[in-house]
């Protein structure tokens, strides 16, 4: 089928469309270089049109065009076309068919990661050349392609920056803070590039908005110099990678090496790419580390949508998977729903959280914070300065008690008084103890007798929650 009979198939397609009654459109009036027949009114730079004259008008522009993009005899144009406007099929695949271009899909940058290659984007050339150090293994006519020297820019720079298309980034980044006034970024596996890049769309965050959030998606705490230094200000760190493995040994770990971070990290029992925390033991494990995350050092608690609900479905299982290679559906890459009739959601422990830390903002600080002697599966953690202590206790055991003496733990500060309490079906909030007897996977916070605070209201609306989910 000639070029004009596919052309002409669409244009009789889109006529059925011509009489329709819709609202016109304001469009840029430089836009008129498609010389359209009529145009409704002009106004400050723009013209006022009716919706099927703009489609008409562009097509015919773009047919004027095609010279630049031949056409494929074998595809069909007018069916892809029309399905395309039915269905709202990918234009992607549209453009592989009529112009031969091929689109690469994205995939993580570890070798050999467990996740399906990402469809839905594709990696920008920021390098108009190949890196010098694989350039000795590339022949002199190869095309583009996506391998781990294209995709990590950070290990693998180009001599020759692609700055039209730096150009663009830096200015999506203004449009976004000028129109929409965002407040921070989460650069998306922002380790992978340029640092010259990242300096310039930061400078530029910065010189209009000084206090915007700067995110990296860094996911060892090790880099926390590196994070620091190219300009972010928060990384999400290695949680994910504790979440795996909830013992003693690991969590004492990670927690001592918090107070020396140059920058401040997320906490969290999961994310967007790891399973749910109840696959890991449940609801109370799931309690137990709200609480264990919400007093850390240079930490700030992240909660995954999904996790204030007990959700047990994951978005992804990219990082830490534990489903052994099983066949599960993930929201990332199936059509899911959260399960919001949970009848014991997380919501109002991690509300009576966060209304606790910010009545001792002035304890929790890096320099005041200490790990104490605790018992086999037990961590113990907190604050101490002047006649003012906060300590966390949590059981990591799902099967034993554990008898913590406080005494020991925290010496000439007691007696303690329990103030938050992870536990659904008992609690021990308002007791002032010397002595603990910590259930299996429950976590509290105890404050000094010196400075109790015991909120009689908050109190009673747990013993509610209690009591209904008891009944």
């Amino acid at each position: 089928m000639s070029k004009a009979n596919k052309l002409r198939l669409v244009q009789d397609y889109m006529c059925a469309f011509k009489d329709k009654s819709a609202e016109p459109i304001w469009i840029p009036a430089v836009w008129n270089e498609c010389q359209y027949d009529r145009f409704l009114q002009e106004k400050e730079g723009e013209i006022c049109v009716h919706p099927y004259d703009f489609l008409t008008a562009h097509l015919q522009y773009m047919n004027h065009l095609s010279w630049k993009y031949p056409f494929k005899e074998h595809t069909n144009l007018d069916d892809s076309a029309i399905y395309a406007a039915k269905t709202g099929t990918e234009i992607l695949a549209l453009v592989e068919q009529e112009m031969g271009i091929t689109t690469s899909p994205a995939h993580s940058d570890w070798i050999n990661d467990v996740q399906p290659i990402w469809t839905d984007i594709t990696f920008l050339r920021l390098y108009k050349e190949f890196s010098p150090q694989v350039r000795h293994l590339i022949g002199p006519d190869q095309a583009p392609y996506v391998l781990f020297d294209t995709i990590k820019c950070n290990d693998y720079p180009g001599e020759e920056p692609n700055l039209e298309l730096w150009d663009v980034l830096e200015q999506a980044v203004q449009f976004n803070l000028e129109t929409y006034g965002i407040d921070g970024f989460r650069i998306d596996i922002g380790h992978v590039l340029p640092t010259p890049l990242l300096t310039r769309i930061f400078d530029k965050i910065k010189e209009i908005n000084p206090n915007a959030i700067l995110i990296s998606e860094d996911l060892f705490n090790c880099n926390h110099k590196k994070a620091a230094n190219t300009g972010y200000n928060i990384m999400l760190g290695s949680g994910w990678n504790v979440m795996t493995e909830i013992t003693k040994d690991n969590l004492v770990a990670y927690i001592e090496e918090l107070p020396e971070l140059n920058i401040h990290v997320f906490v969290f029992a999961e994310t967007a790419d790891t399973p749910r925390i109840t696959s890991r033991g449940g609801v109370e494990v799931a309690r137990m580390i709200a609480v264990f995350n919400q007093f850390l050092p240079n930490a700030i608690p992240y909660v995954t949508t999904g996790y204030e609900m007990n959700e047990e479905q994951p978005l992804n299982c990219g990082l830490g998977d534990n489903t052994g290679g099983a066949s599960l559906s993930r929201a990332f890459f199936n059509v899911m729903q959260i399960n919001w009739t949970n009848p014991a959601p997380m919501l109002p422990l991690l509300a009576e959280l966060s209304e606790f830390k910010k009545e001792w903002l002035g304890l929790v600080k890096p320099d005041n914070f200490f790990v104490a002697q605790s018992p086999n599966n037990t961590v113990l953690y907190g604050y101490m300065h002047k006649d003012q202590t906060l300590l966390c206790c949590c059981n990591l055991s799902a099967d034993a008690s554990s008898q913590v003496d406080l005494k020991a733990a925290v010496p000439g500060r007691g007696p303690m008084t329990v103030t938050l309490d992870s536990s659904l079906t008992a609690t021990s909030i308002g007791q002032t103890l010397d002595s603990l007897l910590l259930a299996p996977n429950q976590a509290v916070v105890l404050v000094n007798k010196n400075r109790q605070i015991i909120r009689e209201r908050v109190y009673d609306e747990r013993e509610q929650e209690r009591n209904r989910v008891v009944a």
